[in-house]
């Protein structure tokens, strides 16, 4: 296992940022910036540099906070792309983005009670209070979902306007 122990001063995030890799005890770890599905170009950048200078995938991991699958599998795009080659510069970050491609959205995940939305739009143009629709639902179309849920629904629906207080 190689261990690298180098003081390095780099551009990350827009702030300068200097750090000491290695084992030495009290030192402050850079803070990764962090994105759903894909890492920001300024990591990746970071993982390829500690990389070229032959730090091991897991003493980077335990430094930038990631798994080291994650840091595993940014170290073999970099070799696929060849961006290990020291004869090469680092990648520009717009050139990162367009390698790991737009991060992806969340799942929407369908209510339980979507399904049911005619009725109980029926019954809050009515003045039916949420409590009641949820027991309507279940006694009479057999609904099997949650209180919460409803709850949810009735929100989402007809969200409420914040109460102003002038003092």
């Amino acid at each position: 296992m190689t261990t690298v122990n180098a003081t390095c001063s780099r551009w990350r995030a827009g702030y300068m940022e200097t750090y000491t890799s290695g084992s030495e005890r009290g030192v402050r770890k850079p803070t990764a910036v962090r994105r759903q599905g894909a890492a920001h170009p300024t990591l990746f950048s970071d993982i390829v540099y500690r990389l070229r200078r032959g730090q091991s995938e897991r003493a980077i991991a335990k430094d930038l906070g990631y798994s080291r699958q994650t840091v595993r599998r940014y170290h073999q795009l970099a070799e696929e792309k060849g961006y290990l080659d020291p004869w090469r510069g680092i990648p520009e970050p717009e050139e990162i983005l367009r390698e790991l491609g737009p991060a992806p959205s969340a799942p929407m995940i369908v209510s339980s009670i979507e399904p049911y939305k005619p009725v109980v739009e029926k019954l809050l143009h009515a003045g039916v209070e949420m409590a009641t629709i949820h027991n309507r639902l279940i006694h009479d179309h057999g609904y099997r979902g949650s209180y919460s849920s409803v709850k949810r629904f009735v929100r989402r629906l007809h969200p409420r306007d914040p109460d102003i207080c002038f003092r």
